[in-house]
């Protein structure tokens, strides 16, 4: 929760479905490191679960499902001996059953491109779901992470649970593979900086695409002068800044800095749980939108 007092008091209550440490902070901005961290590891994804009689479309956020949409398959069982013949029925169920399949992606392929969900999981028998898999379009499998197998009668709960783990198994993969990027670009003298002190000039300079931190980072803090603008690390905040002799000095914690920059200027972040490229480079680094012109000389 967040709250202050004073002449604009403020309070709010936020919950969640996953967990978050026990911490408490006292600071004259926000403190939303875990808050940012928990988007990253546990943010949105879709399941599609089916049986043959109907499907379920899921929208999870942060552990919780946060929408559901139901297509419902119109039963065609009662039918058999009272106006058709099981041949008959076998035939129609069989064509019914495509255009079951087909509505369904239809739908899916809606939602998935007018909310800019990017990660997809399908859940049910592995025959259903391997028949849906083999009629996506190219758009659907390109965001398609896994298949689980489940009965497709669970409760929501239940789905969360079996299917969650395997989307933070796959955004932990597409973390490791932007620091091995940011890596490259580092060698290569690309677009990329490593280091606490260079995200930080990068990111207030609004020039940072994605932010890169690695989650094993010992805290640090820092102290910047709001005059000037001169910012230090790892030392002890003096009385006045040694630039502009001003008096408003802010101590700031590194990482918290850095993810608060990034969420104000709209950049992507990436935690990474282990990654020696990314250790080496000083445990940050930043994917750059584009760099100064005396940066190239």
């Amino acid at each position: 929760m967040f709250s202050r007092g004073g002449d604009e008091p403020f309070f709010l209550p936020l919950q969640f479905q996953v967990p978050l440490p026990y911490w408490i902070v006292v600071d004259s901005v926000p403190n939303i490191y875990h808050l940012v961290e928990l988007k990253d590891t546990f943010h949105r994804y879709v399941v599609l679960i089916t049986t043959r009689e109907s499907a379920r479309i899921l929208e999870i956020n942060v552990g919780s499902v946060t929408r559901q949409l139901w297509t419902q398959r119109p039963e065609l069982r009662k039918r058999i001996g009272r106006e058709w013949t099981k041949m008959h029925y076998q035939k129609h169920a069989r064509g019914r059953s495509r255009g079951f399949i087909k509505e369904m992606i239809k739908i899916l392929n809606k939602l998935m491109s007018e909310t800019g969900y990017t990660h997809l999981i399908l859940a049910g028998h592995p025959s259903i779901t391997s028949e849906i898999k083999d009629n996506f379009p190219k758009q659907l499998l390109s965001k398609l992470i896994d298949l689980v197998p489940l009965s497709g009668t669970e409760e929501t709960s239940d789905i969360v649970k079996a299917t969650i783990s395997r989307f933070i198994r796959e955004e932990e993969k597409e973390s490791q593979d932007t620091a091995e990027l940011l890596s490259q670009e580092m060698h290569t003298g690309g677009l990329a900086v490593a280091g606490a002190e260079n995200c930080l000039k990068v990111l207030k300079e609004n020039r940072a695409d994605t932010l890169v931190i690695l989650k094993t980072n010992f805290s640090s803090r820092g102290w910047s002068c709001s005059d000037c603008g001169f910012t230090d690390f790892d030392k002890q905040s003096p009385s006045i800044c040694p630039t502009c002799k001003g008096l408003a000095l802010r101590k700031f914690d590194i990482k918290e800095e850095m993810v608060r920059l990034a969420e104000h200027i709209g950049a992507n972040i990436e935690f990474v749980s282990k990654s020696e490229a990314l250790k080496r480079l000083g445990g940050f680094g930043c994917l750059l939108r584009y760099r100064l012109p005396e940066e190239y000389a």
